[in-house]
């Protein structure tokens, strides 16, 4: 199977699905690992777009194996949080050509009770890697 040819979210869904299959899933890990740094898919200005068109809620499915991923879970439910640096990527996204930055965006959990009040002040203060994301909906 030739992985390199398959989108992030059907590797994904294939790692997760799979559990007697080794070989086959460290193959998997190996490929998701390889193209994390260079995901750039989504960007910061990307989310807050989403956030806004959405009223605000994001479901964002996270990459297996990246930190993310072990520290929320496959997807957490959130919007973009009010913050000094959301003005500037609200601009960025309505700029022409747009503006992408990657790296990390804060966000704010809207499901109560799926994350602990850490995971909860994580996501606020430290937010989450943009390259983390396998998609979103």
């Amino acid at each position: 199977m030739e992985l390199e040819n398959l989108d992030m979210e059907t590797l994904s869904d294939m790692y997760l699905g799979l559990s007697d299959n080794l070989e086959l899933k460290i193959a998997l890990e190996a490929e998701l690992q390889s193209r994390i740094g260079n995901n750039t898919r989504y960007s910061r200005e990307h989310l807050v777009q989403n956030s806004f068109m959405n009223r605000g809620a994001l479901g964002i499915h996270f990459i297996p194996t990246t930190d993310s991923y072990n520290n929320y879970g496959y997807n957490i439910t959130v919007t973009v949080s009010e913050n000094e640096e959301l003005e500037g990527l609200v601009q960025n996204a309505l700029s022409t050509p747009q503006i992408n930055t990657y790296g990390n965006i804060r966000l704010r959990n809207l499901v109560q009770g799926n994350l602990t009040q850490e995971q909860v002040d994580a996501l606020e203060n430290e937010g989450i890697d943009i390259s983390h994301i396998s998609h979103i909906i």
